[in-house]
């Protein structure tokens, strides 16, 4: 996800973030790691490091199951902030997931994780040949990246009626990642590259709290979401899926893969009807992509909530306070 900070127009405050905040490749730390060699990693085979109802992890999970690749499961339990554990920080400095080792060697970022899928394994290529296609791909890879996610799913939005799951883990959750990231950044003063994660994540979650602090700036971020999903429906109603295709040409490409994922997350949220209500070119393209075989298996077999986010978060909990007795 990406650290833009365009604003949608002069009305608004200058300061104002209406973008996702991990693309700004001029960030160091916010770089995307491809292919590095990491010792601290699982060395041998295909492993992801995910959570089941993360978005990010959701694309990962697909692009593997449309490639038909094994891989090995590790979840990362967002609610108990496990994506901060320095085992897991040395391996993915963002403090995000997911993460994708393959023998030894780490590829962070969802979009460029895709992405190496798609150019490291066999199976149905997921980028156009065209260049055309691939250029149509490409903005519309950017549009669906640079949604603020973050701010629509936890951000209060008039008229979103929202899973309890998402209400009750979303409260207080962001002010609370301040105060461990600030207790991380004391405990670990003495290892460099933890002492940059922590902080700079502690800095990009501050920013997230006052993105989602004013009523103004969530409402930018809703009316971005809106233009974005008009420029979606404007390309379906013009383009190749209006002739049977998809988003960007005949075949199936990354930018279908992540425009399932975020509209399925933005029906989740309630924002749905707001959004696509009266675009029903949107609407077809949506259950198009939900029926997709990789679809059911990376994103729907994942996305019970009281099988693989409830159970496990309980056992995981006991497990840590038989620990500790």
């Amino acid at each position: 996800m990406g650290e833009s900070w365009s604003m949608l127009n002069c009305q608004r405050e200058p300061s104002m973030i209406t973008k996702s905040l991990y693309a700004n490749a001029d960030v160091e730390l916010l770089r995307p790691l491809t292919d590095a060699p990491c010792p601290h990693a699982p060395q041998r085979g295909v492993h992801v490091y995910h959570f089941p109802l993360s978005l990010c992890s959701q694309k990962v999970r697909q692009a593997l199951d449309e490639k038909g690749l094994p891989w090995r499961s590790h979840i990362v339990q967002l609610p108990l902030y496990e994506q901060y554990d320095p085992y897991y920080v040395r391996m993915n400095p963002r403090c995000v997931v997911p993460t994708l080792v393959v023998d030894g060697r780490v590829t962070t970022d969802s979009e460029n994780i895709i992405r190496q899928v798609d150019r490291s394994f066999e199976g149905p290529q997921l980028v156009p040949e065209g260049a055309a296609e691939r250029a149509a791909m490409e903005r519309f890879l950017g549009l669906a990246d640079g949604l603020f996610m973050e701010v629509l799913t936890y951000g209060e939005i008039p008229g979103a009626r929202k899973p309890l799951l998402i209400r009750r883990g979303g409260k207080n959750s962001h002010q609370h990642k301040l105060e461990l990231l600030a207790a991380r950044i004391l405990e670990h003063g003495d290892e460099p590259a933890l002492l940059r994660a922590y902080t700079k994540k502690r800095e990009l979650v501050a920013q997230t709290i006052a993105a989602m602090g004013s009523e103004a700036g969530i409402d930018a971020v809703v009316q971005d979401t809106e233009e974005t999903v008009a420029v979606l429906a404007a390309q379906l109603s013009e383009g190749p899926f209006a002739d049977g295709g998809w988003l960007c040409g005949d075949a199936f490409s990354l930018a279908d893969l992540e425009w399932g994922v975020v509209l399925f997350r933005l029906r989740w949220i309630g924002l749905g009807p707001r959004l696509w209500g009266e675009r029903p070119a949107v609407a077809r393209y949506a259950e198009r992509l939900f029926a997709r075989p990789g679809f059911r298996t990376g994103v729907l077999r994942w996305s019970r909530p009281l099988r693989d986010v409830l159970a496990p978060l309980l056992f995981r909990r006991l497990g840590r306070l038989v620990g500790r007795g």
